[in-house]
């Protein structure tokens, strides 16, 4: 039978990932297939029922911890979408392992795509993206970058950080610049990553990148969103989360406070969009979303 310690490992994990802060959604979908491919791996002994019950529950606890991010949405359904006629705990296993694989190959291939648009150029960007910062390593002529603070949270001071200790060239300018930093600063390329691109190639990212983007628009500065496939969602629109309001105002006014961690940037705004299969267009979202709208079905 199975111990009902592993059921309290599973919710502290679960929690974890709705926490994090640290990662981005590439990092964090891939850390949803491996506790879902861990428990797999402790059920294997259980009775085939009740395992594949209880791998179902553990999956929706896993979708439902980060419900913003698309990727991990995408790449759980993957597997459960797989295993929906076998209904094993070895089958998850083999299936997650499988999936895990493929997606790291996905996120590597899409950074080294769009290493090719950046190469010895100078590059702005935003927010934290591991896919953004493994194209910008490699990019065979290192591109200098111009890096967004990205409050709330300030992701972009630590991305900075990391890059200047490599040996990029790199300046760190506050959120209310970017606009004059992409009107004045000789900007090439503005390359970012998102947490979802909507079938309507509209992308939701850090908030922020609105404005970078509407910016780069009236420059006629190329804007790349650079992002595996699994981004994609077939939905018209996602849960935007919210920043705590007490980051901006703690007094004791009557005020209102709105401060998003997340908004959609339109379509028109976006040049193309990188991908493991090359750069597409903001139209040839549709056939994607159509394709993660069936792995739903589990």
């Amino acid at each position: 039978m199975d111990n009902p310690q592993n059921h309290h490992n599973d919710t502290a994990v679960v929690e974890s990932l709705a926490r994090d802060t640290e990662h981005g959604a590439a990092y964090l979908s891939i850390r949803a297939l491996e506790i879902l491919r861990d428990r797999a791996q402790a059920l294997a002994g259980e009775a085939p029922e009740s395992a594949w019950e209880e791998l179902r529950t553990l999956a929706r606890q896993l979708l439902e911890a980060r419900p913003t991010m698309v990727v991990l949405q995408n790449r759980i359904n993957r597997v459960m979408h797989a295993c929906r006629e076998a209904e094993t705990a070895a089958s998850v296993e083999q299936e997650a392992r499988r999936v895990i694989e493929q997606a790291a190959q996905a996120d590597a291939d899409a950074a080294q795509k769009a290493a090719g648009y950046i190469a010895g150029r100078r590059v702005f960007t935003l927010s934290r993206s591991g896919t953004v910062l493994a194209a910008l390593r490699a990019a065979d002529l290192p591109p200098s970058v111009i890096i967004a603070a990205s409050e709330p949270g300030g992701e972009g001071v630590g991305e900075a950080e990391a890059l200047a200790g490599e040996g990029f060239v790199v300046t760190l300018v506050a959120d209310a610049a970017m606009a004059s930093v992409l009107t004045e600063a000789h900007v090439d390329v503005v390359l970012l990553g998102a947490d979802t691109v909507l079938r309507t190639g509209a992308v939701v990212n850090k908030v922020g990148t609105h404005v970078a983007a509407l910016a780069a628009k009236q420059q006629r500065i190329p804007v790349y969103i650079v992002a595996a496939a699994d981004k994609v969602s077939h939905a018209d629109q996602v849960p935007l989360e919210q920043g705590a309001a007490s980051v901006l105002y703690s007094g004791e006014a009557l005020v209102e406070v709105l401060n998003p961690l997340f908004e959609v940037t339109p379509a028109r705004f976006i040049s193309g969009i990188i991908t493991e299969f090359g750069i597409l267009a903001p139209d040839d979202m549709r056939d994607l979303a159509y394709e993660m709208k069936a792995l739903a079905a589990w």
